[in-house]
């Protein structure tokens, strides 16, 4: 990341990593997290159908519950 800030001519001021324990207790609290959370592209979701939804569980192996750590980076940047 910090060549990508460094490319757009910018210095880190300060970053720091953020992590957060997620759990999902079935598909619909996964979705629901995805869909609503704002971290994922929203937009995409919005085209999906109950019978989309359906399918995909169909044939999916039940992984619930599901436990996970999610993490966000946030940076300051500066123009130097």
């Amino acid at each position: 990341m910090s060549a990508f800030v460094d490319e757009r001519g910018f210095d880190v001021a300060e970053h720091a990593l953020l992590t957060h324990p997620v759990e999902f207790p079935d598909f619909e609290a996964l979705f629901r997290f995805v869909r609503f959370s704002g971290w994922f592209v929203s937009e995409a979701l919005d085209r999906v159908t109950n019978e989309d939804i359906e399918t995909v569980q169909a044939r999916v192996v039940d992984p619930f519950p599901l436990r996970d750590e999610a993490r966000v980076l946030v940076m300051l940047c500066r123009k130097p």
